[in-house]
Order: C-alpha cells, then structure tokens, then sequence
C-alpha cells in the first residue's frame, strides 16, 4: 500500500508550481468576509496539519482560529458552530471520520461555510446536496492524484494553496533552498526513538505534520512545545530520558534569536536536529514543512522503513474504517429540557455556568411561561417562514411549494379549523407558494403577511395589496440610506426594494451590518432597523408591523419563528407573550423560549412543535 516516499519528495518542486496557477480568487474571498468571525478548520490525518495552517494564517490575518479533526468537531456544540465560520480539507473527499463531520457542519452550521478538496468526490457531493446546496466547495484536482502512505503532495498543495489567498509571493521563488536539516553533533538517527519538536508560531504547523508523520510510519514517537512551554518543565525529560532522545528545532527569522537561546541553556551533549528556514514570514511555514518531509525520509532510511509504504496491518485498516458516529453520545452534557431552554436563554452550554441566583430567576419565569403558554386558548397560529417552516438552503427557498410533510402538517391543523398566518419579509411570489402548498378548501383559513408585516391579506385575497406596498415610493429614510451606501462603495449583491423596506442578500453580512449602522447613526435615520435572516439582511421603516399584522387578525395568537435574538427579524413578533423559537431566542424571560429537545435539526423542529398543538371546540392549545 503507498508509494515511494523519495518519488513523492521528487514532485514537490512541480506541486508548488502548479498550485501557484490555480485560481484562488473563491477561495479567497471566503477568508475575507466576515473575516472578524471565528473559524474552525477541520480535517483529518495529514489534511490536519493543513487546517493547522491556515488556522494559523486566519488567525493572524483576519480573527480567531482553531483547527479540529472531525471528532472534536462533531462533539463541539451546536452553538460553536453555528457562529463560526467552517472550512474543510479533504484531499479526495472519502475519508469516513471527515464525511460525519462534514455532514454535521452542514446540517447545523448557518453561517459561512467552504470545502477544499483536490479531487472529485460522489460521497462528498451527495451530502451536499442532500444538506445544503449553497455549500461552497473549491476543488483543485491536483496533477499528482493521490500520495503515497503519508500526505507529502497534497499537503503541500493545501499550504500553497491557502498561503495564496493571503499573499502574492511565489512560494517556488523561496521554497526549498539551502539543506534539509543539519546536526548539532555527530549522533547515530537509528539510535533516536523520541523526538521533541521544539516550535514558534509560524512553525507550529510544521511540528504537527512531524508528529502525524513519525507516528503514522512507526518511525519514532513525538512530543510537541512551543519554545516558551518547553521551559516549563518539558525540558526534564532530558534529565530523566534524554539518552535516545533528540531534539528537533525548527527555526525561522521570525524565532531565531529565541531558539537560539533556547537551545544554548541545553547542556552541550543534548541531540539537537536543526531544520531551518531563512525566511520571515508564513513563507516560512512551507519552507520548513517542506525540508521537515527530507528529515522524514532520512530517518526512514535509518529505520529501513519506507515513510510512502510502511505497511499496515489488519487491525490498522480496521480502526481506520470505524464508525466513530454510531460509538459515541453525548449523554455527559445532556439537559433536562428546563435546564437546556434557560441555558439557551442565557447564551450558555450548561447549568452549571449559570450563577445561581439568575438560575432561580429564570427557572421561576420559566414555569410560570409553561403554565401561561399551556393554559392559553389560541385561536391563530402565526409561523414564520424562512428558517422555521422552510430550510434555508437556496433549493429550499426556491421551491414553488413547501416541503411535502411540513405542508401535510399544516393542512392538518387546518382540516382541524385552526387559523394560521403565515410571516415573511419576501412579497408576492408567498402567495402562489402558498396556494400550492394548502388545499383550496382552507385557503380562507390562511393569512399571508409580507415585507415582515406591512400588508398582511387572507390568501383567498388577490395580490393587489402587496402589490401596491412593493410599487409605492420608497421612504424618505430609506432613501437617504440607500444614497449614503453608494458613497462607502458598498454595492450588495442583491437589493430588493418596497416602500418600507431594503432587502439586502450578500456574502459579507458582517460587513454590510456595520456600514448600516453606522449610516444610520451617523444621519439620524431614527426610524430605520436592521434585521437579519438566515440569508439576507432587511432594514426597515420600524413600525413594529409584524406584530400588529398578527393582532390585527387576534389576540389569542401563538407565534413562532427562528430568529427571536435582538438582532434577528422574528425579535418584534417574538416578543408577543405566547411565542416559541425553533433556534434563537431573545432573553425575555416572559416570552421567545425555545422548548426543543438538543438533537432535534432543520424542519424536526417546528415538526416537533406541531405534534404538541391539541385542537378543542374552542380553538387549540398547546401541550408539553
């Protein structure tokens, strides 16, 4: 299994030149927007050390990151990672671990999320369809096809690839020059068996991908330090066990002086393995990683181990191939639905990090909203659209109807005579929507409220209403915003206008949110706000319409939606005191809970919520 690991070395040269050629701009741009969220790269075996990278170069460059293999990223809340950015590697899209970890990103993430692969792949394509279509994947099939054993050509790629979103050097112009490594002292390599890697930050990468690749061709066992933690204490084991013990340096302009002096308090019969770089900068990086593969080789040849084939047993090829999804739970951090609905509230992932007297306060507000919400008689259902009866992938939004078993749910309850009302900030095309999606016997029993409530009709109505709001002149303020986002250059990627209300979709919410603002602040345009959606952004004439869209119908109403935090466009009609969220929530304790078991995702959720609706002569009620 593999190939020869010097035949892999032999091509690095021609993968840095063609990584050089490969168009990055997509890439790029995923690294730029929103570039102050955090970021969490995943990949597995050798594509860690990839993430590793460009964690490294995200976090100097733009805002914090970590990078994860597929378990730590499968066991992270749903929170982490719904508000971070995701990024995966995979150099050919097969690998099990990293499949189970894809498909949760995908399934729970909402923010910006890109794959980067280097060959085609069925099993990774599927998902993203079946998850979410909008998913951004970046594949650079790569000349070299697969690697050996050991990730030598592909890892190299990832590092140039990702080195080229941040920079606009050849790497081939600085790469590679000068001797792999060099020894502090004639000692015998065959002798070494523990090597501790001894790295800055730029070299960190570069010291995770020697401990992948020592451990994964059985040349050697590994431990990793930082220059400054290895002063804390690590340096014992060369008291204690120093004798076939080694240290491995890598060192760059950036550390040098620090290594040095590192390295000169050692006493002078300590092994000392110096892999070295001229450089200064993340070029520094693939540098190093690239003369760290030719220390690989050596000690392979030492071992008379080819580091490409080292062989595998069956037991290997076993472990390799487990199902890590079906072995583990989640059971350590399971909540009560109580505990789970105040931990939400309060933005925290356990009980235990609420302080006690705010966990009494809110499990008194809680009891007492579960006893209101349960007592009330509702005679309207008003759900939200995007986001809570709909997916907010862009095959979902596009759809002419709604999914078939959220629309057999709701033709249910109106079978039952219960009234719904239907909330969005999109106009006319709900209505056809919704005439497709609802038998014609109930469509009296239906409302339909557009641009976040500023017209709302029965969908036995004709469109003219919402007409007419999305063709009257569009409000001053309004106005005065759109002029005011011309002289930022700021150009959204798409804008929908009506009278009281811009709808903004593009990649760089993040961007767009504080030009907004500050538009607004900085003209006095008092009557605008702004709210966020699942996939666009909408600043709007603030008349609280949405809610009084829905009393203007009934009081006895029992809302829901997906986006009840201050920021979200379902906060003003989850304010209303009888309303559930299938995500977010405000921290209102009188109302906006969310009362939803952890492992409940996507359309389960308002599913989840459906099935609790008792219906009675008088109307119906809600029961938990």
């Amino acid at each position: 299994m593999g190939k020869p690991f010097k035949g892999e070395l032999e091509k690095l040269s021609d993968t840095i030149r063609w990584a050089e050629k490969q168009d990055v701009t997509a890439l790029r741009s995923f690294f730029s927007v929103n570039a102050g969220t955090p970021m969490i790269c995943i990949g597995s075996g050798g594509s860690f050390s990839a993430a590793s990278y460009a964690a490294m170069l995200y976090k100097q460059m733009c805002g914090l990151a970590v990078p994860m293999t597929p378990l730590a990223f499968d066991t992270s809340s749903d929170a982490i990672i719904r508000d971070s950015k995701l990024l995966f590697f995979s150099a050919s899209g097969r690998n099990k671990d990293f499949l189970i970890a894809f498909q949760r990103g995908l399934e729970v993430g909402r923010g910006d999320m890109a794959g980067v692969c280097l060959r085609e792949s069925s099993k990774l394509d599927a998902i993203i369809e079946k998850c979410n279509p909008d998913f951004k994947k970046h594949t650079f099939p790569i000349p070299t096809v697969k690697d050996g054993f050991l990730a030598t050509n592909s890892l190299l790629a990832f590092f140039v690839l990702v080195y080229r979103c941040f920079f606009e050097a050849k790497p081939s112009n600085f790469i590679g020059k000068g001797t792999g490594y060099n020894l502090n002292h004639t000692f015998d390599l065959s002798k070494i068996d523990n090597f501790i890697v001894l790295h800055g930050n730029l070299s960190e990468p570069v010291a995770v991908d020697l401990e992948s690749k020592f451990s994964e061709a059985a040349l050697g066992s590994v431990l990793m330090a930082d220059y400054r933690n290895f002063g804390h204490g690590r340096h014992q084991w060369f008291d204690k066990k120093g004798g076939n013990s080694c240290i491995v340096a890598l060192v760059n302009e950036n550390d040098r002086q620090l290594a040095e002096k590192t390295l000169s308090k050692m006493p002078e019969d300590v092994h000392v393995v110096r892999i070295e770089s001229e450089l200064r900068n993340p070029l520094a990086t693939i540098d190093l990683l690239v003369k760290s593969f030719q220390f690989v080789s050596a000690i392979g040849e030492v071992r008379s181990i080819d580091p490409g084939r080292p062989g595998v047993p069956d037991y290997g090829t076993e472990l390799y191939h487990l199902n890590y999804a079906k072995l583990i739970s989640d059971e350590s951090i399971e909540q009560p639905i109580k505990d789970l609905a105040i931990s939400r509230k309060l933005r925290l992932g356990s009980k235990a990090l609420v302080p006690v007297n705010e966990y009494e306060a809110y499990s008194k507000a809680y009891d007492e909203f579960i006893s209101r919400l349960q007592d009330k008689e509702y005679n309207l259902l008003a759900l939200d659209y995007d986001g809570t009866i709909c997916n907010v992938d862009r095959n979902a939004r596009w759809k002419e109807e709604l999914e078939e078993s959220i629309a057999r749910q709701i033709n249910k309850l109106l079978a039952a005579g219960i009234r719904i009302a239907i909330m969005t900030g999109r106009g006319d095309s709900m209505h056809k929507l919704l005439q497709n999606s609802v038998k014609k016997e109930y469509w009296s029993q239906v409302y339909l409220g557009c641009y976040n409530g500023a017209v709302i009709v029965p969908l036995t109505e004709d469109t003219s209403s919402i007409e007419a709001v999305k063709n009257a002149p569009l409000d001053g303020q309004l106005v005065a915003l759109q002029k005011e986002l011309k002289r930022y250059h700021f150009k959204p990627d798409k804008l929908k206008k009506y009278s009281t209300q811009l709808s903004l979709s593009c990649i760089d919410k993040q961007k767009a949110y504080e030009i907004c603002n500050e538009i607004i602040l900085s003209n006095n345009l008092n009557r605008l706000h702004i709210w966020s959606s699942s996939h666009s952004m909408d600043i709007v004439v603030s008349t609280k319409a949405s809610k009084t869209a829905v009393k203007q119908i009934s009081e006895d109403v029992l809302v829901i939606g997906d986006r009840g935090d201050y920021e979200g466009n379902d906060f003003e009609m989850l304010s209303m005191p009888y309303s559930l969220s299938v995500d977010g929530v405000s921290r209102n304790p009188e109302t906006c809970w969310n009362l939803t078991p952890r492992e409940l995702r996507g359309l389960d959720v308002i599913k989840y919520y459906l099935r609790k609706i008792k219906v009675n002569k008088d109307g119906f009620k809600i029961k938990f």
